[in-house]
């Protein structure tokens, strides 16, 4: 009798609901700071991608041309989807108010009557934690921990994906 690992097999069924994406033509877009925001508070940058669809399961399919407005108390932009976007990452501090953790972005897209809309969080860096290495590797991993997420800049997920539904009726 053939078994197939489990691992082989998982991937498998994997692949199969797996949405076929777009390939993406023009450049990254950049997306603005909204009305007075203070810039000293972006450490760098990093792209990420937009996609939206529509239908659920095996009638999911990615939508092309949808326009998407970008928005947070702090950034502020439109593109038109599958899209390239780069993000401010945000620095870090407990000199700032939420330690400078920005307002989730709400992103709003719309194509041939249909609308989606979602909202992101951004998150810090995630850290280890050492096992096996007793009492001190506890303390040294708390206190690198600590540093760490105290210094790493707020992002937003790699990847953003808007699913759009029909008015209701």
């Amino acid at each position: 009798m053939l078994r197939i690992p489990s691992a082989i097999l998982l991937s498998s069924l994997a692949l199969a609901a797996c949405v076929p994406v777009a390939k993406i033509e023009q450049p990254p877009v950049t997306i603005g700071y909204a009305k007075g925001f203070n810039t000293g508070r972006v450490a760098s940058q990093k792209t990420i991608t937009l996609r939206s669809y529509a239908g659920e399961g095996r009638d999911k399919k990615e939508v092309l041309g949808a326009t998407c407005v970008l928005q947070s108390e702090e950034l502020s932009g439109k593109v038109v989807t599958p899209s390239q976007i780069v993000l401010p990452l945000f620095i870090q501090s407990p000199s700032l108010k939420d330690r400078g953790r920005p307002t989730p972005l709400r992103v709003e897209c719309k194509h041939d009557g249909m609308t989606g809309v979602e909202s992101y969080n951004a998150v810090e860096k995630t850290t280890g934690v050492a096992t096996n290495a007793g009492i001190a590797g506890a303390i040294l991993t708390a206190v690198v921990s600590g540093a760490i997420a105290s210094s790493t800049p707020w992002e937003f997920p790699g990847g953003m994906d808007v699913t759009l539904v029909p008015p209701a009726k």
